[in-house]
């Protein structure tokens, strides 16, 4: 079904009598059912045209499913049937927001009770107008009732005295009776019934939190006793009455169940039928005419009084006379009537009364039930039985006490000692064995507390909780008497006359009310009954079970929510809610009631849990708010949503209002939601950002692998023909998607809220990437239009600068006036001359902080105005595009000189459009990932530049020839030393289309060179280039042919020829061999060239930067949240062993390997002699007692295997025993990277169980198997998250990866390069050999000094370098020698700092000649760095003179030239998560 419109969702809110909601407790029965057993069917009254209409509707807007809570709501015209009072409710919500107070103080506690008696009021009001219309029909409602309780005591008539004989409907109340069946906004009495229980409930939750939650002034132990002390004390002879009113404020719990029979007696009385007109009703039946109840049982006394007239007896008949029995027979003479009156004769002769005395008899405790049902005292049930001559009846009951409030109450109780409890269990006697008629056991069922005889007469739900709590009040207070006053109930009375024990049937007091719910849940009467939410929420309260009934509440609606789609408001849980009723999320009325009973009892101070509890709880307001957005009173979504979580309350409002587009609206709401404390910022940015969530993206696309983004804008197949057929007409198109729309509209929410300029284009800029990444055009330039930079400037900068501006234009300048000093009678010349240049310093001092905010405030927003540059030039280069071809269609020759000049004014749009976008555009913008902004430059600017030369080729053709010139500018800027666009046209496979456009161009300008008879060739254009380089030869020739760029010769000249070529953007992670030696391979070269592995020569080795379906930074946060698996099989793997392994490594490396555990790991370094300079750093791990396997450096692969070779020598020459020395040749090396690592890893192994990865620690390694085969697995890894390097024979390096990667899926799994390892490891803090470590560096300059195990740092040390090493552990107070320089970690402005930058302080001068001199003293040089994708931060480590390496050091690095900020940061960056023990 479509969702409800904003018109359909505005005609919903109209006044209450236009509203219809569904009711409590009705059914689809007959006429004859009774009003709690009729049923509501809702949704059925749409008639086939409504119906049709929906079905009409224009899809959502939202997102797939419609609307954003299809699930939610199905019945959407329910929405339809918002009242007034749902508006009361926020309002009054908003008025006495608790929440204004501290928690736990005075003034909330009475806001909160204000509010539940502010909703008791609306509920009453509704009550009393609906009342005021739907009267006679309630009226029948409860007749009907009647009638099911006394169509069993009919009398001797054939018609039913309570029969209904009022007239038919007349005509107009039939016809309004169509009305409403047709048109559900109606109200019905149904929905009276509705708010007559509403109120009902509102008074319950009154009196249960009065009991639970006392006011925090009132100590409750204090009060208890003072209000004792006011009883005084009670002892044997005190009345009953006093003994109850002490029993009420000593139980807490007897006083809850007052509380709860208090209630539902008053219900009765608010909503039953009126005594004196059942009265009236009943004496039809009883045969005896209107007021004469008095003659009691009259047919059966004139009966007995013939039979003694007829015998001539003045004494009473005796019922076994003879011929009695046969001859005083009832008038249908076929039972024996008794032949006395007294109340008990009918059970001791087991004879009957009349049919006319019978239905008497019934009716009158029929009454007489109803008022004890009602709360009425005793002395009015006597005065009532005493009018009607049948005083006795009164005086059986004179023994009950005033179960109500006992100030409505007078003293009823004989002070007997005995009294009370004889009394009692003669009732109950009476209630089990006596009487005639069921309502005669019920009456002295409710006096004495039995439950069976009090269940045969119950109708309903508060019959039910009326005779169960009554019974547990009673016994309960019996107990009590029995422990206070043994004597009153000695065991003697209460052993041989017993009494129901309700305390005991109920079981332990404080989950009592819970089980009596439970069990009115499914009995047969009320079952249905308590399916209704209303009467469910009673059930709560009376059950005292609010905390657990919201938790399964709230996981219901979660249940209900993910049902058929994944809720984009209620989130999945992993939980089910009990088999039992709850609310459905499409009761509106209840969803009402229960989320503010929720909020009032949070008031209180109810503390709902945390975790999953917390999140169950706010689903109850989220499904509200979600109800308020279907009907449309957005306005009052803020009011319940600051009631929730922070991060629950962002992400509901991003939601749900985004539906208002209304920007009057717009700013109600913000100025709403500042009000209520919301962070409107973070609404608005989540509000965008879990869109592209929804959309499965977080807005970064590949643009290059998109074909329809790059061949958009030309015409390939046109490029050598006319220029100006070459761009095609309309390439940005004109369809909208409904997502981008709706991206589209959030974003426009920004320019609404106040400050949050870097957001706003933070955001901005994020679109525009998500736009041009997925070739959505028209897209952009609808952000373009609707959302400019000028205008975000302008609406924003005010607040900041204190004056709009656009800062990316110019700051205004400050007027240079005299400053007006006010002049005073004393006021010198010289005191005004230096007042004035005190405010001159003070307006330049303040001109100078906006000009310096200005700047901050324009690099904020630099990547939004270049990306926007883009949407610029491109719609320039369309109305070029369209502007041509309406010269094309012109032919009306008058029109010649506008259509030139609009050609003229198109050309020279594009002309200033584009040329921002020829120099530096997206390259090292602070903050972002330079291969994401590679991508988009490699996707448009050749696609752009060619559309831009084909314009300046058409203008120069046709009207102005120097454009032609600016053609041999653009081909002298891309062939520049160091140009930034060359590399773009070789990745995206267009410079041979650039020449191609360039020699057009060039066959142009000679053509107009021969046309003028002149030669240009001397004319200097930019750069120095003349027309003379176009000079070419057989360019006339019809078969010249451009030069393929596509051959390896062609490319190499190419490359060769222009040096800008030669940067392909290859970073050199480590150190590269001898670029003549071929390079190697590893096991899994060819599976990388098949996952189009990005092939980079990298130490010796092809290996892969990246992959096709991530760039570096994606690949590095995948890494973080999911997991990667990188090949490092280029790292040398070793094998040593024999008796003199341990010995040699000893010898070599500073670490403690004797103490070093098998299947244990250590980092340790390959020490220089004499130097103890770092030969590699390196990973060894002990397998066995003298066996270890060692990882070395690819890079330093020549080296270290020159320096093991010679060690060995060396080692064996001076008599060390054997140690054997394997290099392990061809071998392969994974490492499986990241928090998934674990799971992915035990899936493939062969028996997970027996592995057991639980108790595999970080530097700890185990022999696994993996395709059968035991293959070496070590915990560890060199990007700071859990993971695990394995090492594997040539034969299992690519089936095991395969292996790795199909089992875990690209979703939890995916390859990664050497790009990401090497900002991963930065991010760890972790040393790359060959830039932060080399021969000249010791461990401890290197900040590794714990590789230098402790028993290794005696005198002697044992280690290659250990003299230098140990000395350099010391500090040179403590006699050692210190190091003079330390390896640190950067946090770097601007940006980023690359390897070899200098390092300056930038507090002093230096008088060096470095260059870098002027920049301040040179302490430090940069070893590594980039940009890190985790911080948003540049990062970069390297070494400073000791001094300046404490952490929060300011210093700076020299960056091309310019001086960036850099602060001294502790190391790692990121927080490792390996896992430890």
């Amino acid at each position: 079904m479509a969702p409800v419109t904003r018109k359909a969702a505005h005609q919903a809110v109209e006044p209450l009598e236009k509203v219809a909601r569904p009711p409590e407790g009705s059914s689809e029965e007959s006429d004859d059912a009774s009003a709690d057993d009729m049923m509501y069917v809702d949704g059925e009254d749409l008639d086939d045209e409504n119906e049709q209409a929906f079905n009409l509707l224009p899809p959502s807007a939202l997102l797939q499913p419609e609307h954003y809570e299809e699930a939610f709501f199905p019945l959407k015209v329910a929405a339809d049937r918002v009242g007034r009072e749902v508006e009361k409710f926020a309002e009054q919500l908003d008025r006495l927001n608790p929440r204004k107070y501290p928690s736990g103080s005075a003034p909330r506690h009475r806001a909160t009770f204000d509010l539940i008696n502010e909703y008791r009021h609306i509920a009453r009001e509704a009550v009393e107008r609906l009342g005021s219309r739907h009267a006679p029909k309630r009226q029948k409602q409860v007749h009907r009732g009647w009638h099911q309780r006394v169509k069993d005591i009919k009398g001797p008539t054939s018609r039913d005295p309570t029969e209904d004989v009022s007239e038919p409907e007349s005509e107009d109340e039939a016809e309004s009776s169509l009305e409403l069946a047709t048109y559900p906004t109606e109200t019905t009495v149904e929905d009276l019934q509705h708010w007559e229980r509403e109120e009902q409930t509102w008074d319950l939750l009154h009196g249960m939190l009065d009991i639970q939650y006392p006011p925090p002034s009132l100590d409750p132990a204090t009060e208890k006793q003072a209000r004792l002390a006011e009883l005084g004390e009670i002892h044997r002879f005190s009345s009953e009455q006093e003994v109850w009113e002490h029993f009420l404020v000593e139980d807490d719990t007897a006083r809850e169940r007052q509380v709860v029979l208090t209630w539902v007696k008053d219900n009765a009385e608010r909503s039953g039928k009126d005594i004196d007109l059942l009265v009236e009703q009943l004496e039809g039946g009883a045969d005896r005419g209107r007021g004469l109840w008095a003659h009691g049982w009259l047919y059966t006394r004139e009966a007995i009084k013939a039979q003694k007239r007829l015998r001539s007896w003045p004494q009473p008949l005796d019922p076994d006379s003879p011929g009695i029995a046969a001859s005083l027979m009832n008038a249908d003479r076929t039972e024996s009537l008794v032949t006395q009156l007294d109340p008990d004769a009918v059970t001791r002769q087991s004879h009957v009364l009349e049919k006319a005395d019978e239905y008497f008899e019934r009716a009158i405790w029929l009454a007489c039930w109803e008022m004890l049902r009602r709360g009425r005292d005793w002395s009015e049930i006597r005065e009532w039985c005493q009018d009607r001559v049948e005083g006795w009846r009164g005086a059986s009951m004179r023994g009950m006490i005033p179960t109500s409030f006992s100030h409505r109450r007078a003293s009823s109780i004989p002070n007997g000692s005995t009294s009370r409890a004889l009394w009692r269990r003669m009732c109950a006697a009476l209630s089990q064995n006596g009487g005639i008629d069921d309502y005669e056991r019920a009456v002295y069922g409710v006096l004495s507390g039995d439950l069976a005889s009090v269940h045969k007469v119950c109708r309903s739900w508060d019959d039910f909780i009326f005779a169960h709590y009554n019974s547990l009040l009673l016994g309960q207070f019996d107990v009590y008497l029995r422990r206070k006053f043994p004597d009153r109930c000695p065991p003697a009375l209460t052993q041989q006359f017993g009494v129901f024990d309700s305390v005991f049937y109920h079981g332990e007091p404080d989950t009592a009310g819970r089980r009596v719910v439970e069990h009115l849940k499914v009995h047969k009467v009320t079952k249905d009954d308590a399916t209704q939410p209303l009467t469910m929420l009673q059930g709560v309260l009376v059950g005292k079970n609010f905390r657990d009934f919201i938790y399964h509440q709230g996981l219901f609606l979660a249940q209900v929510a993910n049902r058929d789609d994944y809720s984009k408001i209620i989130p999945a849980m992993d939980e089910a809610p009990p088999a039992a009723a709850y609310i459905e999320p499409d009761h509106f009325d209840g969803l009402r009631v229960l989320a503010h009973m929720l909020l009032l009892f949070q008031d209180l101070g109810l503390d709902v849990g945390s975790g999953n509890r917390e999140i169950a709880a706010e689903n109850i307001i989220v499904a509200y708010i979600d109800f308020l957005r279907l009907a449309g009173k957005l306005l009052m979504i803020p009011v319940y949503a600051a009631r929730l979580s922070p991060e629950r309350q962002w992400m509901t409002l991003s939601r749900v209002l985004l539906d208002e587009t209304a920007s009057s609206t717009q700013r109600e709401l913000i100025a709403l939601m500042y009000g209520l404390g919301i962070n409107v910022p973070k609404v608005v940015d989540m509000q965008l950002r879990l869109l592209l969530l929804d959309l499965g993206s977080d807005g970064v696309h590949e643009p290059e692998k998109e074909p329809s983004v790059v061949n958009a804008i030309l015409d390939d197949s046109a490029l050598a023909s006319h220029p100006a057929h070459q761009i095609k007409s309309g390439f940005m198109g004109d369809e909208i998607s409904p997502e981008d729309r709706m991206l589209i509209r959030s974003f426009e929410w920004f320019l609404l809220v106040d400050g949050c300029w870097n957001l706003t284009f933070e955001v901005g800029a994020l679109l525009y990437r998500r736009f041009f990444g997925l070739g959505h055009l028209s897209a952009a330039r609808d952000v373009l239009a609707r959302m400019p930079s000028s205008q975000i400037s302008l609406a924003k900068s005010g607040a900041i600068l204190g004056t709009a501006v656009d800062v990316n234009v110019h700051m205004p300048e400050e007027e240079d006036e005299q400053p007006a000093v006010p002049d005073t009678p004393r006021t010198t010349r010289a005191t005004r001359h230096r007042q004035q240049a005190d405010e001159r310093a003070r307006r330049k001092a303040g001109a100078e902080h906006r000009r310096l905010t200005a700047e901050v405030l324009a690099t904020q927003a630099k990547t939004f105005i270049q990306l926007e540059q883009l949407a610029i030039a491109l719609v320039a280069l369309e109305a070029w595009k369209s502007t041509i071809d309406r010269v094309a269609s012109n032919t009306d020759s008058s029109k010649a000189k506008k259509v030139r000049g609009d050609v003229i004014k198109a050309t020279d749009d594009v002309i200033s459009a584009v040329q921002p976008l020829l120099e530096g555009w997206l390259v090292g913008l602070r903050g972002h990932d330079d291969a994401e902004f590679v991508k988009l430059r490699n996707a448009y600017l050749p696609n752009v530049i060619l559309a831009y030369n084909s314009v300046l080729q058409y203008a120069g053709n046709s009207f102005k020839r120097d454009l032609l010139l600016r053609s041999m500018e653009l081909s002298a800027l891309v062939a520049a030393e160091g140009s930034d666009l060359l590399p773009c046209f070789i990745r995206s496979g267009r410079l041979q289309d650039l020449v191609t456009s360039l020699a057009m161009t060039s066959k142009s300008m000679l053509k107009a060179q021969e046309k003028d008879g002149k030669k240009r060739s001397s004319k200097k254009v930019g750069m120095g280039a003349s027309l003379g380089m176009w000079n070419v030869e057989s360019t006339e020739n019809p078969s010249y042919q451009v030069p393929s760029l596509t051959s390896p010769q062609t490319l190499h000249r190419a490359h060769h020829d222009a040096p800008s070529l030669r940067r392909l953007d290859t970073r050199h992670y480590a150190t590269t061999p001898n670029e003549s030696e071929p390079l190697r391979r590893t096991p899994l070269y060819d599976l990388h060239v098949a996952r189009a592995g990005s092939i980079v020569p990298f130490a010796g080795y092809a290996m892969p930067v990246q992959y096709a379906d991530q760039g570096v930074g994606e690949s590095h946060r995948w890494t973080r949240e999911k997991a990667s698996l990188f090949d490092v099989g280029h790292m040398v793997q070793h094998r040593l062993s024999g008796p003199g392994a341990t010995g040699l490594l000893q010898q070599m490396t500073p670490a403690s390997l004797v103490t070093l555990a098998p299947h244990r790991s250590t980092l340790s370094c390959l020490l220089h002699p004499g130097t103890g300079g770092i030969v590699d750093d390196t990973v060894i791990t002990r397998l066995g007692p003298e066996l270890f396997y060692i990882v070395t450096n690819a890079g330093c692969r020549a080296k270290d295997l020159a320096y093991l070779a010679e060690n060995i020598r060396a080692w064996h020459a001076a008599g060390g025993e054997k140690v054997e020395w394997e290099v392990l040749e061809g071998w392969g090396l994974v490492a499986l990277q990241g928090p998934l690592s674990a799971s992915i890893l035990e899936r493939v192994l062969v028996d997970p169980v027996a592995a057991d990865l639980d108790s595999l620690f970080f530097g700890q390694s185990r022999f696994l198997s993996l395709q059968n085969t035991p293959v070496l697995v070590s915990r560890g890894g060199y990007t700071g998250e859990d993971g695990f390097e394995i090492s594997l024979p040539p034969s299992l390096a690519e089936p095991v990866t395969s292996t790795l990667l199909s089992t875990a899926g690209p979703d939890q799994l995916r390859l990664a390069g050497l790009g990401a390892r090497d900002s991963l490891r930065l991010e760890a803090g972790m040393c790359l050999y060959g830039h932060d470590l080399d021969d000249s560096t010791t461990p401890v300059e290197a900040g590794l000094g714990w590789v230098v195990g402790k028993d290794r740092r005696a005198e002697e040390g044992g280690f290659h370098g250990a003299d230098v090493v140990l000395r350099q552990l010391k500090p040179a107070k403590e006699g050692g020698t210190g190091v003079t320089r330390r390896r640190v970690g950067f946090i770097v402005d601007g940006a980023p700092a690359r390897e070899g930058a200098t390092v300056v302080d930038p507090s002093s001068s230096s008088s060096s000649s470095s260059p870098s001199s002027s920049t301040g003293e040179e302490v430090g040089t940069i070893t590594s760095g980039c940009p890190s994708p985790t911080l948003g931060k540049n990062i970069a480590m390297g070494y400073v003179k000791s001094g300046f390496h404490k952490a929060g050091t300011e210093l700076a690095v020299v960056v091309r030239g310019k001086k960036r900020r850099a602060v001294v940061s502790k190391m790692p960056f990121v927080p490792s998560r390996y896992y430890r023990e």
